[in-house]
C-alpha cells in the first residue's frame, strides 16, 4: 500500500473530505487506495485559519486513507477555478504543479506512528495490513 506524507493542517483537512484536491511538484501514476501520513510539521497559522488546534492534530503518523482517482495539471486558471477543492491561498500554482484529485476519506479509528520516506512511500506490510483490516 502507498502512503503519502501530508504537512498538517492539510492531511487532517484531506481525511474530513474539506481539501479534495493535493498540490504536489510531480505526477503519479498511481491510483486508487493512499494511505495519508501526517508529518511532524505543522503550519501553525494555517491550522488557526481552518479552526483547528495545532496541539490536537496527528503528527508522524496514518491518520487514514484516501482513493486517488486523478491528476489536474494546474494552470493558472485552473488552479483559481478549483481553490475551494485544494484550499491554497497562493495566487498562481509555481512549483505546485499538478492537482492530486482525492476522494473516499477514511479516518482510522486511532493514528498508526510511522517513519516516512519524502512524498510518496510504500507503507511496511506490518501497518499495511493493519490499514486494510480497518478499511
Amino acid at each position: 500500500m502507498k502512503a503519502l506524507n501530508v504537512d498538517q493542517p492539510w492531511a487532517e483537512l484531506i481525511i474530513q473530505g474539506s481539501k479534495t484536491i493535493e498540490l504536489r511538484k510531480t505526477r503519479s501514476h498511481h491510483r486508487g487506495i493512499l494511505a495519508i501520513r501526517a508529518t511532524k510539521t505543522v503550519l501553525v497559522p494555517l491550522c488557526l485559519e481552518f479552526g483547528l488546534e495545532p496541539a490536537n492534530l496527528a503528527k508522524g503518523a496514518i491518520i487514514g486513507t484516501v482513493e486517488l482517482i486523478d491528476l489536474i495539471e494546474m494552470t493558472p486558471e485552473r488552479f483559481a477555478a478549483l481553490r475551494e477543492q485544494h484550499l491554497s491561498q497562493m495566487f498562481v500554482p509555481g512549483k505546485w504543479k499538478w492537482g492530486w484529485v482525492l476522494a473516499n476519506p477514511k479516518r482510522l479509528p486511532t493514528p498508526n506512528p510511522c517513519g516516512a520516506l519524502p512524498g510518496m512511500f510504500t507503507l511496511p506490510d506490518e501497518i499495511a495490513g493493519q490499514i486494510r483490516i480497518i478499511r
